[in-house]
């Protein structure tokens, strides 16, 4: 199936993420969206060529959200989510982008949302 860009603008949104801490995005959704039969997928990237960066020391071209959670039948929520023990493992000044592609029960995609992301480093280690 083809990716269509959505029917309402979406979302950009630059993210930062702290090393070793919990990160949550919560996307607001206008109607008449609505989640019902659909499922979602988030990735990161270090580029859109697949370039590789280093997750937990090992070579990545990739890497998902922890959790990626809908409701709402016109309008609501889409909430992204990565825990700090994963935040923990992308390398320091991480700088890359993400998006988040629906999938709807007909099998077609469309991308909600998108943006660069960067994970920052703490000179202090969280206690």
């Amino acid at each position: 199936m083809a990716l269509v860009q959505p029917s309402q603008s979406k979302t950009y949104a630059n993210i930062e993420m702290k090393q070793g801490e919990d990160f949550e995005l919560i996307l607001t959704m206008s109607s008449p969206w609505t989640s019902a039969s659909k499922t979602y997928s988030a990735k990161i990237v270090k580029d859109f060529a697949g370039g590789t960066f280093l997750y937990n020391g090992v070579t990545e071209t990739v890497a998902a959200f922890d959790s990626v959670t809908a409701s709402g039948i016109d309008g609501g929520t889409i909430t992204l989510k990565i825990g700090g023990v994963n935040t923990q493992k992308y390398p320091d000044s991480f700088e890359g982008y993400w998006d988040l592609i629906e999938k709807d029960n007909s099998g077609n995609f469309i991308k909600q949302a998108q943006g660069e992301v960067s994970v920052d480093s703490t000179a202090t280690p969280t206690f």
